[in-house]
């Protein structure tokens, strides 16, 4: 899984918008649109419910949310870790 797209995933939920979202990655709305939809496409079912309102959680994503988030968390952990050891002697 692409731990970019389940970044991306988790703030457009947790700002409840696409354009947030992009806001946060420096990315476009465009951009961040495709790149939801190309999550969808290679997972195989909807993530998003998208409106004039926003964006809001299928119930399929709620069932995968929790891993994704441990994921990305998991993640930024090896990252931090790896940086700490770089810096060793």
């Amino acid at each position: 899984m692409d731990i970019d797209r389940c970044r991306a995933l988790i703030y457009a939920i947790d700002t409840g918008s696409l354009s947030a979202a992009a806001g946060k990655l420096n990315i476009t709305t465009s951009g961040i649109s495709k790149m939801m939809s190309t999550f969808e496409h290679d997972i195989g079912f909807e993530l998003l419910y998208r409106n004039r309102g926003g964006v809001i959680s299928t119930k399929k994503c709620l069932d995968i949310l929790p891993s994704i988030r441990q994921l990305v968390e998991q993640n930024e952990m090896c990252d931090k870790l790896v940086e700490t050891i770089s810096e060793q002697p």
